[in-house]
C-alpha cells in the first residue's frame, strides 16, 4: 500500500498521493503511475491503496462506472459496490486488501472526505467495510502506530503554512517511516516516485505534480 492523505478545507477538499508501484517480494519499483482517480460526475476524486496493482485497476474502474446523482449518493453506494466487487474477485482468487480514500464536495455538507477499507485485522484506525468521515483539516493515511502519526503531525507543524508544503512534508515523513520500518523488519508502506496534489472545488477538479524523487525509477530497489 502507499500514501493517501486527505485534506478537508473550508473552500475545497484535497487528495495527496504518490506514484510508486513495487514488487512486495524484492522491493523493486515496477511502475510509476497516477493514483488519483478523477470523478467529476460526483464532484469527487479518489485514490486507492492496494497490495496488488490489478486490484487497484479493478477498484478504479468500479468507482468510475458507479451510478449516482452526486457526491452524497456516491458515498452511500460505495460500500455495497465495493463489497460486490471484492466478492467477485474472491471467487476468481484475485482478492487482496484495499483501502479507498475519497475527497469531494457534498451537496449537504460542502467539502468532505471519507475512507473505506477491506482490512479485517491489524488496522487500529478504521473498521472494515464502514465509511469513515474525515474531520476538517489534514488527515494522513492510517499509520501503524500513534507514534508514526505524531511524527507526521510534527513535520506538518514545522513546514511552511501552505497546502503544497504540508503535502510534501507529510509524504517525505511517510517515506522516512517506510525506510525505518523496512530496516527494522516491518512491512514498509513505500512512498515515492512523485507527489500529486488533487483539489476538488465547487467549480472543478485540478491535479498536479508538486514534488519528484528522481532516483525512483523502474527497476530500482527501494530497500537499497
Amino acid at each position: 500500500m502507499s500514501a493517501a492523505n486527505i485534506v478537508v478545507g473550508s473552500d475545497g477538499a484535497h487528495l495527496i498521493s504518490d506514484a510508486l508501484v513495487w514488487n512486495v517480494e524484492d522491493q523493486t519499483i515496477t511502475a510509476l503511475c497516477n493514483k488519483a482517480i478523477l470523478l467529476p460526475q460526483f464532484q469527487a476524486a479518489a485514490t486507492i491503496r492496494a497490495e496488488q496493482f490489478v486490484v487497484f485497476q479493478a477498484v478504479s474502474l468500479a468507482l468510475s462506472t458507479m451510478t449516482a446523482s452526486g457526491f452524497d449518493e456516491f458515498k452511500g453506494a460505495i460500500g455495497p459496490t465495493l463489497m460486490e466487487l471484492n466478492d467477485r474477485m474472491a471467487a476468481m482468487g484475485a482478492a487482496s486488501p484495499f483501502e479507498v480514500s475519497v475527497a469531494g464536495i457534498s451537496e449537504q455538507h460542502g467539502p468532505s472526505g471519507f475512507r473505506i477499507t477491506t482490512l479485517q485485522a491489524g488496522d487500529e484506525h478504521l473498521e472494515p467495510w464502514r465509511v469513515i468521515d474525515m474531520p476538517r483539516g489534514f488527515n494522513p493515511c492510517p499509520c501503524n502506530t500513534e507514534a508514526d502519526e505524531q511524527e507526521i503531525r510534527v513535520a506538518l507543524a514545522a513546514a511552511p503554512r501552505n497546502l503544497e508544503s504540508h503535502a510534501i512534508a507529510a509524504l517525505k515523513t511517510q517515506r522516512d517511516i517506510a525506510i525505518r520500518d523496512f530496516a527494522e523488519g516491518r512491512t514498509p508502506c513505500w512512498v515515492g516516485g512523485f507527489a500529486q496534489l488533487t483539489t476538488i472545488a465547487t467549480n472543478g477538479i485540478s491535479t498536479r505534480i508538486i514534488h519528484r524523487w528522481p532516483n525512483d525509477v523502474v527497476g530500482a530497489k527501494l530497500a537499497a
